[in-house]
């Protein structure tokens, strides 16, 4: 496995499914989502104009118990994948359908932007989590890590 991401989100999910819990990866890598258009057709009658991958990674997100955030940095910033999927989720983010869960964020990074991802991470879906439980930022560099940060090789 090459991505660096998807190797600590595995950790994470490895030690949650040790702990007992039931594990789901959704690879957004995988999926075809379209980006939001603001029609607010979400807002307006609950459903989404476009039929792509979306519907199907967000009933899953719903059924979880926790959710685990993963991206990489890309110029200070989450991935665009994960750009348009939070996008995507605004409406959810507004009306707090993922209070109440657990969960964490992950962003791994050469250099910089790995605390701003994670904030970025933990105010989207996570913003509305009271069960918050952490937050992590991988250095991909053999460099000496900040306090928040995890060596990832």
């Amino acid at each position: 496995m090459r991505s660096r991401t998807r190797r600590l989100a595995s950790f994470v999910l490895a030690g949650a499914k040790e702990a007992g819990a039931g594990v789901d990866l959704i690879d957004l890598a995988d999926l075809q989502i379209v980006p939001c258009t603001a029609c607010e057709s979400c807002s307006l009658d609950g459903t989404c104009v476009f039929a792509d991958d979306f519907s199907a990674a967000y009933d899953r997100m719903l059924d979880a118990d926790g959710l685990v955030l993963a991206s990489p940095v890309y110029v200070d910033n989450v991935s665009g994948q994960m750009k348009v999927f939070i996008d995507r989720l605004a409406d959810a983010i507004h009306y707090q359908n993922f209070a109440g869960k657990y969960g964490c964020s992950l962003a791994t990074t050469q250099e910089s932007g790995g605390d701003a991802v994670v904030d970025y991470l933990n105010h989207g879906p996570g913003g509305n989590r009271p069960g918050r439980i952490g937050s992590t930022r991988s250095r991909a560099a053999a460099r000496p890590c900040h306090q928040r940060s995890a060596a990832i090789p």
